[in-house]
């Protein structure tokens, strides 16, 4: 599933989405929905905002996967937020690049192909960094989920609690107290 981008690549796909979001603000303009084009603006600055503490993480492939996730064909749309001040989660990146891309191909083979997906990485650095994964959409096979879930284990962090229902999931992992205590 992971893929190695060249710099090319990488720069091909970072320009087109620029581009995307230029001609979002240009055409704004042009129809003079000067409200869309501020509302466009305030979102590429957090968009921005947030890249960048994740890059400031440590966490180079966790970061990699999700900021490339987007330059796949995939059925998921994925936006990540970053709350709080940023830390070093180079300790956790192995483990936590390694579990979100089982996350996002379990989610990728039970979501319906014809539907729109929508899925929310949320970090929160204070106190012992955790995640919140919120995904809306269609999913086809519920307990496919669940099986996965209950099957994964991790050793730095805790699956502390999970929602499964046609229409989304959400799941969010803690710092297990061990590490919390470490560090």
């Amino acid at each position: 599933m992971s893929k190695e981008w060249d710099v090319v690549e990488l720069l091909k796909h970072a320009r087109h989405d620029w581009l995307n979001r230029l001609q979002l603000i240009k055409g704004n303009l042009s129809l003079n929905r000067l409200d869309r084009v501020q509302q466009t603006i305030e979102e590429i600055i957090a968009i921005s905002k947030n890249e960048s503490k994740l890059t400031s993480t440590g966490a180079h492939k966790l970061t990699a996967l999700l900021l490339t996730y987007g330059f796949r064909e995939t059925v998921l749309k994925l936006d990540i937020e970053v709350n709080g001040e940023v830390c070093d989660l180079s300790p956790y990146d192995e483990e936590l690049a390694d579990w979100c891309e089982s996350l996002f191909y379990v989610l990728e083979n039970v979501a319906n192909k014809e539907s729109n997906h929508h899925l929310d990485v949320s970090f929160y650095l204070e106190e012992g960094p955790s995640l919140f994964f919120d995904f809306s959409g269609i999913i086809e096979n519920e307990k496919k989920i669940e099986e996965w879930l209950s099957k994964e284990t991790l050793t730095m962090f805790n699956i502390a609690c999970y929602k499964i229902a046609k229409d989304e999931l959400t799941v969010q992992l803690i710092m297990n107290e061990k590490q919390h205590s470490n560090s």
